[in-house]
């Protein structure tokens, strides 16, 4: 299914046209050499892809080779020891994915086996590593570098993450789950996150569940934390259906009519309602989510969703896309009324005289030619609103 968006106003059109090719016009002109990262979500691979999509949309040859020489750029600083994070979001797994992306889609030419049979040796030693640090986190560790192996098609290294996994679980209010230590209080916690928790881990199993691999034992964790959210849930939907994290050590006194958590790609009811019903086939109720999504939907003030900039991790472009993708998976016209709505306010983001192309983050941390919070990933956003064909670019945001 490819449903095209109904009803969309001449001036929205307008303005999609003249942001995108403001955008791209940026991109174009700017210096590559402004980071070291190379990875999908915060480095050089994120610029690449999204130069991609402008000449997949276009047919203009300069994004063509812009695109080449940020990966001839990466390439230098891959081999002359300017590369040191091998993580999915920053580092040498995420530009490895974009490879095989590219070769896929017939963007380069490229024999994999032999291009990236270094880069894969590298990314085996530092999962081993990371496995034997019980470090497993999905943008940073063994989970993200495990979505690059299930794209490679390296069963026998998906089968130590899971057995991994599966041995580090650790008993938390009756359910065999996993903590991480929560950036911000240091506290150990179970994290709601698509980024960072259990989204983004089930999402994994869930497909090398799909592709048989050690399915028994996917099934099991699957299974398991898919009950201990289900148990989790505020079902009113208000303020939210999720937390954004709970303190293990507070597990057993939890109280969900407390539930609170942003709209965003990174935290909260959309990403985590959506990993949910992408297990509908085998472990959820289909219909079910889809009510909650539609009530998510209707989340619009500052105050239910905390968004503040246009950016794809927790801006409105990445809930436009995530909203316009379960349009297309579902055909329901409610989310395709809330894509455009956030992609309007993505647009009125974007009227800064100062700042990228318009685009000015409040946020002085972020990074803002990033895929993940900057204006490549606005981009890409905009591209593929009116052309879904362009679409399938969001499995680097782990959406597919």
């Amino acid at each position: 299914m490819n449903p095209t968006h109904q009803h969309i106003t001449q001036e929205l059109l307008f303005q999609l046209d003249q942001k995108q090719k403001q955008i791209g016009e940026y991109l174009l002109s700017c210096d590559l050499d402004y980071t070291d990262r190379v990875g999908i979500m915060d480095g050089l691979a994120g610029m690449a892809l999204t130069l991609s999509l402008y000449y997949r949309c276009t047919g203009d040859e300069r994004f063509f080779d812009k695109m080449n020489q940020t990966i001839d750029l990466i390439h230098e600083k891959l081999y002359t020891g300017k590369v040191t994070s091998f993580s999915y979001c920053s580092g040498l797994s995420g530009y490895a994915w974009l490879i095989l992306f590219m070769k896929e889609n017939d963007i380069i030419e490229v024999d994999l086996d032999d291009y990236l049979l270094d880069i894969d040796q590298m990314l085996l030693r530092s999962v081993m590593l990371m496995i034997e640090e019980g470090k497993f986190d999905t943008l940073h560790y063994a989970v993200g570098i495990g979505f690059y192996f299930l794209k490679r098609g390296n069963f026998e290294i998906l089968e130590k993450i899971i057995v991994a996994l599966y041995n580090d679980r650790k008993k938390i209010g009756g359910y065999l789950t996993w903590s991480m230590i929560n950036f911000t209080s240091k506290t150990e916690v179970v994290d709601l996150g698509l980024a960072h928790g259990l989204p983004g881990i089930l999402l994994f199993l869930y497909r090398c569940y799909l592709k048989q691999v050690l399915p028994q034992k996917c099934s099991e964790m699957l299974r398991d934390n898919i009950s201990l959210m289900f148990n989790l849930i505020n079902i009113s939907g208000k303020p939210s259906f999720f937390p954004s994290s709970i303190e293990c050590d507070k597990f057993l006194q939890y109280d969900s009519k407390q539930n609170f958590s942003r709209l965003a790609w990174c935290y909260g009811d959309l990403t985590a309602l959506y990993v949910l019903l992408q297990m509908s086939p085998d472990f959820t109720a289909q219909m079910d989510i889809i009510q909650q999504l539609e009530q998510v939907a209707q989340r619009r003030s500052d105050a239910e969703t905390l968004v503040n900039d246009a950016g794809f991790c927790h801006g409105a472009s990445g809930i436009a896309h995530i909203f316009s993708r379960l349009y297309q998976q579902t055909g329901y016209i409610c989310f395709d009324d809330a894509a455009k709505y956030w992609m309007t306010r993505t647009l009125m983001f974007g009227n800064h005289i100062e700042g990228l192309a318009g685009y000015a983050f409040p946020d002085k941390n972020i990074r803002p030619l990033d895929l993940l919070v900057g204006i490549t990933g606005v981009g890409a956003v905009l591209l593929s609103f009116q052309n879904p064909e362009l679409m399938n670019w969001d499995e680097s945001m782990l959406l597919m």
